[in-house]
């Protein structure tokens, strides 16, 4: 019942953002999230909600340079049903992300906190930093930017001496390529992504998601694909 009220507040909220021409140059739009994960021996339940504000336009044609600002905020839980010994059922994350761009200049900030309490555990349950990227190439189909961040946190890295690396920098590598009939989009900012959408302009597409949580092991790379339908066209303000 608290996730029907939640959807139907996010709808009534958006509605209200989108169907409305304010004459503003800013929209602030309410985020509603839930996953489901079935295992052989556990089931978790994951509700997730947030807040994103933005400034300018976040979506221009790939030759057109943006001066636009973002601030997304999320907060999720894993609630896992079958307790394990020396283990917590409850989970939590917390994703905060700023994004200044600049014509050409692009400015990040983020903050990420994984653990059985909100920021709690030191070191090994967060990881925040600040990042400059510096877009290189645009034009009508590619955009390259390239730049470099310095990372504070649990990254899965290993010293000889059995401790962990806290403090590194991190290369910000943000690629598109924009076509009508495939979407693709590379990123490096806390940790790789990579995704490919098939037939992007159509109401029917296919999206493939990889990334690489941390950098231990090939159990570590994760993968994920999803036939989707979009209900409005891009003209439509929903």
């Amino acid at each position: 019942m608290k996730i029907l009220r939640c959807a139907l507040l996010v709808f009534v909220l958006s509605t209200v953002a989108y169907a409305q021409d304010t004459g503003k140059n800013w929209t602030l739009t309410p985020l509603l999230n839930y996953e489901y994960l079935s295992f052989q021996e556990q089931r978790i339940h994951s509700p997730g909600e947030g807040v994103m504000f933005t400034m300018g336009n976040m979506n221009p044609d790939l030759s057109e340079e943006r001066d636009s600002f973002l601030v997304a905020g999320i907060f999720k839980q894993y609630f896992v049903q079958e307790e394990q010994e020396g283990y917590p059922n409850l989970f939590h994350i917390i994703n905060i992300m700023v994004d200044r761009k600049i014509k050409r200049h692009l400015f990040l900030g983020l903050v990420v906190a994984e653990s059985d309490k909100p920021f709690y555990g030191g070191w090994r349950s967060f990881i925040a930093g600040p990042a400059y990227g510096y877009e290189f190439i645009r034009n009508e189909n590619i955009s390259l930017t390239l730049g470099v961040g310095l990372g504070i946190g649990d990254f899965g890295i290993e010293l000889p001496n059995g401790g962990n690396l806290l403090v590194m920098p991190i290369p910000v590598i943000r690629f598109n390529l924009d076509t009508s009939l495939i979407d693709v989009s590379f990123e490096f900012l806390k940790k790789p992504v990579l995704n490919i959408t098939l037939l992007p302009e159509y109401r029917v597409r296919l999206v493939n998601t990889f990334t690489v949580n941390q950098f231990r092991d090939i159990r570590d790379l994760l993968f994920d694909t999803r036939l989707m339908y979009h209900f409005f066209s891009k003209e439509s303000k929903f």
